[in-house]
């Protein structure tokens, strides 16, 4: 039997970071909730590892909630970037912690998140904010094998109001000047998080610039991808990572094949090619190479800055160039 991986016995504070986390899974994710475990360094530096966990979708009793799907990432982030575009409103609520608030008419959020007015968008996104107010999330640390620290567990949003045009009780028809209304509430973790400047790759137009009517599936593995690189990134010059590992992060069904892997990803990492990253100063280099055994792929991602020549010394310089240009 397999041992565990020795943890750290140096706790620290975690944080709410969804790009690093990975909250959102695929689409057709076949699962009532979503669990992934894996290592990270310790921040201090110090070698020890520490095992990371996330659990999305169980409740406090332990009943299954549902997963956070990508459709669900799309709601969130642009619910987020609405509330960011006008003031980042802030409330204090009843036990006296401060929340995000976005309070505006129903019909400019659905059209702010759906493209559209039609009853079928009212629907679809009252359906996906109640999800996001409703199922949780747990970002945990273990730094031994037998406890676990720094336990995270939140929600979203804090809850969503849909208020209804107010009529007059004789005729029915709506008042002058009244308005259908929605108050989007974020978590207070989420709204710390925001405050501590998470969350900017996501509130660039570069997102929404990932897919088109018509590239459904590819839209969805490259927004997916976008955020986990943008925030690897922040912190690395280069990711390397297999496909398969990258279809287990995401919540894809493994094909156990490595043609089917690659058609997956290829027109996705297509679309991502030389996307921006940070506020404009890198973008994205994307290549894929084959495992040393022949049986998968390895996407491999480089920050590139507008002159690559800034960025890499010169032994990097000529690998960058023989790779990209044949030089």
């Amino acid at each position: 039997m397999a041992l565990l991986p020795g943890v750290a016995t140096q706790p620290f504070e975690g944080a709410l970071s969804m790009e690093e986390n990975s909250l959102f899974v695929a689409n057709r994710f076949a699962g009532d909730h979503f669990v992934r475990e894996w290592t990270v360094p310790h921040p201090s530096g110090s070698g020890e590892p520490v095992r990371r966990r996330v659990c999305v979708g169980v409740d406090g009793s332990g009943a299954a909630q549902g997963a956070l799907r990508q459709v669900h990432q799309d709601v969130f982030y642009r619910a987020l970037r609405m509330w960011a575009e006008k003031g980042a409103s802030l409330v204090e609520d009843l036990h006296g912690h401060t929340r995000g608030l976005l309070d505006v008419s129903a019909y400019h959020l659905v059209m702010g998140i759906r493209g559209g007015a039609s009853s079928r968008n009212y629907e679809r996104v009252q359906e996906l904010l109640g999800d996001l107010a409703r199922i949780e999330v747990e970002i945990s640390n273990a730094y031994t094998w037998q406890e676990t620290g720094d336990v995270l567990r939140c929600k979203l949003l804090g809850g969503v109001l849909w208020r209804t045009r107010r009529r007059d009780p004789e005729s029915g028809v709506p008042l002058s000047g009244e308005r259908a209304s929605v108050q989007v509430t974020f978590s207070r973790e989420v709204t710390k998080a925001f405050g501590e400047g998470a969350f900017k790759t996501m509130l660039a137009p570069t997102y929404e610039e990932l897919g088109s009517k018509g590239q459904g599936a590819t839209s969805e593995v490259a927004r997916l991808l976008y955020p986990y690189l943008a925030d690897y990134l922040s912190r690395y010059g280069m990711y390397e990572g297999r496909l398969a590992e990258l279809e287990e992060r995401f919540g894809f069904a493994k094909t156990g094949n490595k043609s089917r892997e690659f058609r997956r990803f290829e027109k996705a990492i297509a679309v991502l090619q030389d996307k921006t990253i940070l506020g404009g100063l890198y973008r994205l280099r994307v290549s894929l190479r084959e495992t040393r055994n022949g049986k998968g792929h390895v996407l491999v991602v480089r920050r590139v800055g507008h002159d690559p020549r800034a960025f890499f010394s010169e032994e990097e310089l000529r690998r960058y160039d023989a790779e990209y240009w044949g030089v």
